[in-house]
């Protein structure tokens, strides 16, 4: 049969989905949804990151540096803003 149907058992991935926006959702109800979705975005790109030291890749000393300097600045200007402190991002380039 040429045309048959394929069944594949395939696992879906289980990802962080957006939660829905309330109608009068609190300021604390607000900040609670989105932190836990942006950190659990930001945790998975900085795993993926880490990836990038697999055998698959090259990367010079001074490159690895680079993005590990990059992640500490953004993190110190993450926990600068959460305690009110104003910084900006910067940009980052190898």
């Amino acid at each position: 049969m040429a045309n048959a149907k394929k069944t594949a058992t395939k696992e879906t991935k289980t990802t962080a989905t957006k939660p829905e926006v309330v109608d009068n959702e609190s300021k604390s109800d607000k900040f609670q949804r989105l932190a836990i979705a942006r950190t659990s975005k930001a945790v998975k790109a900085i795993y993926q990151i880490g990836n990038l030291g697999s055998a698959n890749y090259e990367s010079t000393p001074e490159q690895r540096e680079k993005i590990k300097a990059a992640l500490d600045n953004a993190v110190q200007s993450m926990i600068n803003r959460l305690n009110k402190e104003v910084s900006k991002p910067s940009n980052f380039t190898l």
